[in-house]
């Protein structure tokens, strides 16, 4: 016995979908009535279907195969299809430093990977895009190969790429250059000064750290 699958399209886009349709032959052929026996759809990791429609979101090659779902696989011969996947429009642009790191030191190098991709985060190739552009542009922050940067200043600073013919369709990564420890200034006591009275003595003052913050400050071990 045989179990033929069928889908009204093998080569959909994300987030399109196709239909799959199963039918039973005996040994000679003939078609089996449906009802004869259940048929299940099985699909592969990735797909998900609705009732008959199947779908997917991501670029790639799915199996589908109409299977019996009482009876043991053994006694029939298995008609899987193959379901193509492609990318879809260009609506956005993906843009990652390489190494990502939530802050960087001067003087160190940053790369990126730039690609335009479709509404489920499929890279897509060959769409034109903007030159990467840095805000606010300073002497300092030095492309010294393609899509490679020096990172020569400290401050935050705003890389910036989008498509060529949509230019409101843009990604944009802060990458935050620290060059300096935390300022710190006391105003009380006044340096040098010599205090009388309690052992004990209430510092105060202030910790500025403009690019990378302040997560904790301690003096002689307390928070």
């Amino acid at each position: 016995k045989k179990i033929v699958t069928t889908l009204t399209q093998d080569t959909i886009q994300a987030g399109q979908f196709t239909t799959v349709s199963c039918s039973a032959e005996d040994a000679l052929g003939n078609v089996v009535p449906s009802g004869a026996f259940k048929i299940a759809v099985f699909i592969s990791p990735g797909l998900s279907i609705q009732g008959f429609d199947i779908t997917g979101e991501k670029v790639g090659i799915y199996q589908v195969i109409c299977v019996p779902q009482e009876e043991s696989w053994d006694f029939f011969v298995l008609t899987p299809r193959n379901l193509t996947i492609n990318h879809g429009v260009a609506t956005g642009v993906d843009l990652v430093p390489v190494p990502d790191k939530p802050v960087y030191k001067m003087f160190e190098m940053v790369s990126f990977n730039v690609t335009a991709v479709d509404d489920y985060g499929n890279p897509i190739s060959g769409v034109p895009l903007t030159d990467l552009t840095v805000t606010p542009w300073d002497p300092g922050i030095e492309e010294v190969a393609d899509l490679t940067y020096m990172l020569g200043m400290e401050g935050i600073w705003e890389f910036t790429v989008c498509l060529q013919d949509n230019q409101i369709v843009c990604d944009t990564e802060a990458i935050p250059v620290d060059g300096y420890g935390p300022v710190i200034n006391i105003k009380y006591p006044a340096r040098g000064a010599t205090l009388m009275g309690k052992p004990s003595v209430v510092v105060t003052g202030s910790v500025l750290d403009p690019v990378s913050g302040i997560a904790e400050f301690r003096i002689n071990g307390d928070v």
